[in-house]
C-alpha cells in the first residue's frame, strides 16, 4: 500500500475507536476533502431516519455505477436503498457503533484501501455487513466532482493508489472466467429485482 493509503486507514480506524468508545448507536465519518450538500444538516439532525438494520450509510457517490435494490423516501426527495455492489469511496458514511467494532477487529491487518474493506464485498472485511445508500448522495469527493482542478491531485504520493489484492477479485481470473462471473452476478442482480444505476449528487 502507498503511504497515503496507510494513513488514510488509520485515520478512519481512529474514528471507529472513538465512536467503539461513545455513547451513540450510530457515528459520521468524513474526509477532509468531501463537499456537502446543503441538504446534509437535515440528515445529521438525529439518526431516526437510518433503517434499523444498517451498518453502514454511504453518504457520497464517485459517479459509478451499482447496483441498488429497494428504496424507502426520505424527505428533501432524498431515498435510502440497499447497496448490492462495491461502491468505491470513503468520503462520508454514518456507520454503526456495533459495525465500527467488527471493522477495527476485521481491519488489525489490512492490505487495501479502507474504501474497499468497507464497501467491497470481495475484500472480505464487510461480509455479513448490510449497506444502505442515500439517494442523490449528500456528499462527494473534490477529486470527483472537479476532475481536473482539484488542488491535490497535482501530488502523487497523495493520489496514487495501490493494485488490488482482495482475494475474490474478478481481476485475478482469466478472462473468459471473469466475463462468466460478471454476466452471472449481472443475472443475478436483475432477477433480485435490483436496479444499476450512477448515483448523482444535489447539491
Amino acid at each position: 500500500m502507498t503511504p497515503g493509503e496507510i494513513g488514510c486507514f488509520l485515520s478512519h480506524q481512529a474514528c471507529w475507536q472513538r465512536i467503539v468508545d461513545g455513547d451513540e448507536q450510530f457515528g459520521a465519518v468524513f474526509e477532509d476533502d468531501v463537499i456537502f450538500s446543503e441538504h446534509l444538516a437535515t440528515f445529521l439532525n438525529d439518526a431516526n431516519w437510518v433503517p434499523a438494520d444498517a451498518d453502514l450509510v454511504k453518504l457520497e457517490t464517485v459517479k459509478a455505477a451499482v447496483w441498488l435494490g429497494a428504496s424507502k423516501a426520505l424527505s428533501d426527495g432524498y431515498e435510502i436503498t440497499r447497496m448490492h455492489s462495491l461502491h468505491c469511496g470513503s468520503g462520508a458514511y454514518i456507520i454503526s457503533q456495533s459495525a465500527a467494532r467488527q471493522f477495527l477487529v476485521a481491519t488489525r491487518r489490512f492490505v487495501d484501501g479502507v474504501d474497499h474493506a468497507l464497501f467491497n464485498p470481495a475484500c472480505g472485511a464487510c461480509v455479513g455487513v448490510r449497506t444502505y445508500q442515500v439517494f442523490p448522495a449528500l456528499c462527494i469527493q473534490a477529486q470527483v466532482l472537479y476532475r481536473n482542478a482539484h488542488a491535490l491531485r497535482g501530488d502523487l504520493a497523495l493520489t496514487a493508489h495501490s493494485e488490488p489484492r482482495y482475494r475474490d477479485s474478478l481481476a485475478h481470473l482469466p478472462w473468459l472466467k471473469r466475463k462468466a462471473r460478471s454476466a452471472a452476478r449481472r443475472i443475478a442482480h436483475i432477477a433480485r429485482g435490483h436496479r444499476r444505476i450512477v448515483v448523482p449528487f444535489v447539491k
